[in-house]
């Protein structure tokens, strides 16, 4: 199996698909937001309770390392190949519960990333390669130390990422999450999407209750989708402004030259 840090084979690993959303958001990510200097991630898998298997632990250090790739195509701070990853998978519910509890975390039922210790945990249940991926990008965006990085970014992008995954046929591919989409969907039929509401937010008092949690994740997921899909470049601008200290609502209007813009093309591709 050849390695996605050599820039020159990353193409051969892109094979075309009848799933059109994994294939042409993997073509975006590779020209657009993919570093292509080498990565020797340090990546330390803690199991609790159960064993990982050998080709498991291969998939994620492959996914770990794409990340890194993609985050140092993203921002100007390059993750260090000396930047710890450490991921404590717990196998027993009741383990990870406790993890929990003294993390003092409520909301989640899959996995979570404590900015205190700046590791991972996670529930070995179904599908808990993509949780891994989704609490590796907290930790790779927490490195990057954003003033104000708003939490729709963070949870968004987390959500993006969190469906790369390795193909029989050792190719790295991402899907698109369809009931996100489509809840999106709704949201804008049914009225219920104020984009400059949602992203003026100062808090985050929303994104703590559980009521609130499903539409949040929906439209964050669907905003950086549409972007990568749409005008993929623009997630480079976004973080640049960001970075500098700019809200949502100045950073995405830089992008689209007004927020209004941006809500009209949201309306009209989620129509």
């Amino acid at each position: 199996m050849r390695s996605l840090d050599r820039p020159k084979q990353l193409l051969n690993y892109l094979t075309a698909s009848k799933d059109f959303n994994r294939f042409s958001l993997a073509v975006i990510l590779l020209f657009l937001f993919l570093s292509l200097a080498a990565q020797a991630q340090k990546i330390s898998i803690n199991t609790i309770g159960g064993k990982l298997s050998q080709q498991d632990t291969i998939s994620l250090g492959r996914l770990i390392k794409y990340q890194a790739n993609i985050y140092n195509g993203l921002f100007a701070k390059s993750i260090p190949d000396s930047l710890p990853v450490v991921i404590n998978l717990f196998s027993k519910r009741s383990q990870f519960n406790q993890a929990k509890k003294e993390a003092n975390v409520t909301v989640t039922h899959t996995g979570f990333y404590s900015p205190a210790t700046k590791e991972c945990f996670v529930f070995k249940g179904e599908g808990f390669q993509h949780v891994i991926n989704h609490e590796v990008s907290h930790l790779f965006m927490h490195f990057q130390n954003v003033k104000r990085m708003p939490r729709w970014v963070d949870e968004g992008l987390a959500e993006f990422i969190e469906e790369i995954y390795v193909g029989d046929n050792g190719a790295i591919y991402i899907n698109a999450q369809p009931g996100r989409l489509q809840r999106m969907k709704e949201y804008v039929r049914d009225g219920k999407l104020d984009l400059y509401d949602f992203l003026s937010e100062q808090t985050n008092a929303g994104w703590n209750k559980k009521e609130e949690l499903t539409f949040r994740y929906d439209v964050a997921y669907a905003l950086v989708y549409y972007i990568v899909k749409t005008n993929p470049q623009f997630m480079n601008y976004i973080f640049s402004a960001l970075q500098d200290d700019k809200s949502s609502v100045d950073a995405l209007g830089l992008a689209y030259s007004d927020l209004e813009i941006l809500h009209n093309r949201l309306k009209l591709y989620y129509r």
